[in-house]
């Protein structure tokens, strides 16, 4: 996320130092547990060798946050302040990793706090019954919300044969929206790829970033997706989502040559916004009025999606959203034992209105408090812009107080 900074004065050697121990303390650590470091670029001389004992690295990392305590008493430069301000956040996300390997148990709550640097909301449910209420005026009938939700849809899914037409046609209205706003190299590109995931499963996509501004975006081809999903996957994905922040990255690396920008993180707060951020990219690129007119004159034709109401699609997409903190929730609640597995994906069908309930609650199981960096993310960044638009993502994106 230290991309997220504008212009920057060079930084300290000791900062230098803290940025690359960083970045050798989590290779290290993905050692025993790969899924921290999705990936690194940055020279071989920092990747680790034979594993370590977590202990040591555990001991490792705590000096490291011993020095960024103290290179901050010599640090006066607001740029430099929000550089130590990251390294820090990322060291205590990676000591509680560490933690976890040495057998710690922590809530939803102490992780979502030591690792993302972020308090858990009280959840409102009564809040969660006005988008329920107006879901279920918008699509009448007589089987449960969840089952005309997922009508709805069935209604707009794309043909097999016709996906790539489909990612193409999102991709290119993200772009078209994007460019104006997030001006990128000439050289970048995109390329969509499809494939059965075993390293993820449950996943829609990801964007493997390769380099030399150069993503690869890739779709589970074994999930069946609708136009809506498409579009969001594009936006979330490409542009202007982690496709644009990663080729920032790579501007900044170009101009700075902080190491802890060669590596991409999935953990802490870089986690947190980055997910935020991309999360917002197609609410913010295609307001409703905006949306509901590509899907009509756009993407449904392309898809060959007939007689569906696409305002109603729009609102209903954005009503789901807000049901997000049920989400959450759950995840407190199950992680605690406080309700069963049969009533937590019970909350996550009729609740929360996931599609696949059961994937969501096998991802809770897995990643326990990173599963909800999506949700929480987004609710993030939307109280950090200065205004609900993409000069609004932009100019967040320009601060240091998106590092914060």
């Amino acid at each position: 996320m230290a991309a997220l900074v504008a212009a920057c004065a060079p930084a300290s050697s000791s900062l230098d130092a803290i940025g690359a121990g960083y970045a050798q303390a989590a290779l290290r650590l993905a050692q025993h547990n790969g899924s921290l470091v999705d990936a690194w670029r940055g020279p071989g001389r920092l990747e680790p060798g034979p594993r370590g004992p977590v202990k040591q690295i555990a001991a490792d990392i705590a000096a490291l946050l011993d020095d960024a305590a103290r290179a901050g008493a010599d640090i006066s430069s607001a740029e430099e302040q929000a550089r130590l301000r990251y390294l820090t956040l990322q060291l205590n996300a990676l000591r509680f990793a560490a933690d976890a390997l040495l057998g710690r148990t922590a809530s939803v709550d102490e992780q979502a706090k030591e690792e993302f640097a972020l308090e858990l909301p009280p959840f409102d449910a009564a809040a969660m019954q006005r988008p329920l209420a107006e879901i279920a005026r918008l699509l009448p009938g007589k089987g449960t919300l969840a089952e005309r939700v997922n009508d709805l849809r069935r209604r707009i899914r794309m043909p097999e044969d016709l996906r790539d037409e489909v990612f193409e046609a999102a991709l290119s209205a993200c772009k078209d929206v994007s460019a104006p706003v997030f001006p990128l190299p000439a050289q970048e590109r995109i390329e969509i790829n499809f494939s059965v995931f075993q390293q993820h499963p449950g996943w829609d996509g990801f964007a493997d970033h390769t380099g030399d501004f150069h993503t690869q975006i890739w779709i589970n081809e074994e999930v069946p997706h609708d136009v809506s999903r498409a579009l969001r996957l594009a936006c979330h994905e490409g542009y202007p989502g982690h496709h644009v922040q990663h080729v920032l990255i790579d501007q900044l690396f170009e101009s700075r040559q902080w190491m802890e920008l060669r590596l991409t993180p999935v953990f802490g707060r870089h986690l947190l916004l980055t997910e935020g951020a991309a999360e917002v990219a197609s609410d913010l690129a295609f307001p409703a009025e905006r949306r509901a007119a590509l899907y009509r004159e756009k993407l449904f034709p392309v898809a060959q999606v007939n007689s569906v109401d696409a305002a109603i699609v729009v609102r209903v997409e954005d009503l789901q959203r807000e049901l997000l903190p049920v989400v959450s929730d759950v995840a407190r609640a199950y992680l605690a034992s406080a309700i069963s597995k049969a009533r937590a994906r019970e909350r996550l069908e009729n609740e929360a209105l996931i599609p696949d309930a059961d994937g969501m609650l096998a991802l809770i199981e897995r990643q326990r408090g990173r599963a909800l960096v999506h949700g929480e993310g987004r609710r993030l960044i939307y109280s950090l812009l200065p205004s609900r638009d993409l000069a609004g993502l932009r100019a967040l994106m320009n601060s240091t107080t998106a590092l914060q």
